[in-house]
């Protein structure tokens, strides 16, 4: 389950490269200087509020009124403009067996049309966008450092080694910004080296026959990377072994990305590659459960959001995002393994119920706090038991949570 959503979160790097730019050009054009070292310009990445459908086939009338004709049925997950405008009353329907009012909401579609929608069917959500575009100046920045990766093999861990020197080489006098874009390149073909890993003949042999006794127990669960001349030579050169189901494969190591990244970048990507090093050395969940306690993936959801409020405007500003997001997903559903409610009664667990009481003592006026505060009002409501109520305001969070979108 993590290792999927590892992957979901690096999916993102290519994205980034849409939405990363660099004003060097520009400032040269214009007779401004480029930045000095620790200073950071990065592109921003500006949100927009837009309503999206969290029942199946929800109707768009021509008028805010249960017999208004029906202009469009859309399914669920649609996006659709805000047009600031909705009735001073409220209508009540029935959705998923819960009686509701709500006012009307008038709405734009993606193609065009306007309409009204019910306000119990929708839900306003952060819709993430560029404050530039990408020229083509941008891109060709860093062409020689990625040529320069395209050269290495992806079978081997000196590989990864060899891109950090090239990294540190192609940044030496390069502004902060250009900095981050190419970390952010350079985490890319880490992901590449990490994608291959798996068949790697080598790491299989060592798999088979070296391994016993080299992973930590609980609540590391990492490996130890001073085990022989293997382990040793893959920290090396930037790598830590990891395992999950009954697989082992390599990460990159951010804390040696950081070392290496120095003052070249900037400070919201030094406090990004902490906040990695700490899910990597004690990674969140895997084998379809949390290897940490319920507080813990609170913890570092609100960490998550805190750097996300901090660094508006970071380079990998879609990655850290979706981080908070899956984790305060989880925490309001559990995974497979690990359920926030007990599968024979649907109490809520007392792990989880812990977990939530210190996010609400604790940081009440965060995303985190108040989305787990309204689960947990209805909860104490419905006897901490997993009700309509409870269903119809999960399934909302997870509709404004869940998935990050990208225009």
């Amino acid at each position: 389950m993590y290792m999927k959503f590892k992957i979901l979160i690096t999916s993102f790097l290519f994205t980034l490269s849409l939405f990363s730019c660099t004003k060097e050009k520009e400032n040269q054009e214009s007779g401004q200087k480029s930045e000095e070292p620790g200073q950071s310009t990065t592109a921003a990445v500006k949100s927009v509020k837009m309503w999206k459908a969290v029942v199946d086939d929800l109707r768009v009338r021509e008028k805010p009124e249960l017999n208004g004709k029906v202009i469009l049925k859309v399914p669920y997950g649609t996006l659709m403009d805000d047009l600031n405008d909705k009735t001073p009353y409220e209508t009540e329907v029935e959705l998923q067996g819960v009686k509701t009012k709500a006012p009307w909401i008038k709405i734009r579609t993606r193609q065009g049309q306007e309409g009204w929608v019910h306000g119990a069917a929708v839900v306003i959500c952060d819709v993430y966008t560029s404050l530039y575009q990408t020229t083509p100046q941008d891109t060709m920045m860093v062409t020689p450092f990625n040529q320069a990766l395209s050269k290495l093999p992806l079978d081997q861990p000196e590989s990864m080694g060899k891109a950090v020197e090239e990294w540190v080489s192609f940044t030496n006098g390069k502004p902060v910004t250009v900095a981050d874009f190419a970390m952010i390149k350079l985490m890319e073909f880490g992901r590449k080296i990490t994608d291959t890993s798996w068949e790697w003949k080598q790491l299989k042999d060592f798999s088979e026959s070296e391994n016993k006794g080299l992973w930590v127990e609980k609540p590391e669960w990492h490996a130890n990377m001073d085990y022989n001349d293997y382990t040793r030579n893959l920290a090396r050169n930037g790598l830590v072994l990891d395992s999950e189901e009954g697989m082992t494969f390599v990460q990159t190591d951010p804390a040696f990305l950081l070392r290496k990244a120095g003052d070249r970048v900037s400070p919201a990507m030094k406090a990004y590659l902490a906040l990695e090093e700490d899910e990597v050395k004690k990674r969140v969940a895997g084998d379809g459960g949390l290897t940490v306690s319920a507080k813990e993936l609170a913890r570092r959801t609100v960490e998550w959001e805190k750097f996300n409020r901090q660094y508006p405007g970071f380079t990998g500003f879609l990655i850290s995002e979706n981080y908070f997001r899956w984790g305060l997903c989880t925490l309001i559903t559990g995974l497979d393994n690990t359920p926030a409610f007990n599968y024979d009664d649907q109490l809520l667990n007392d792990e989880f119920k812990e977990a939530y009481e210190w996010v609400i003592a604790n940081h009440p006026d965060t995303k985190t706090g108040k989305a787990v505060k309204e689960i947990y009002d209805i909860l104490k409501r419905e006897g901490m038991k997993s009700g309509p109520e409870h269903q119809k305001s999960s399934k909302k969070l997870q509709a404004t949570y869940g998935n990050l979108e990208i225009l």
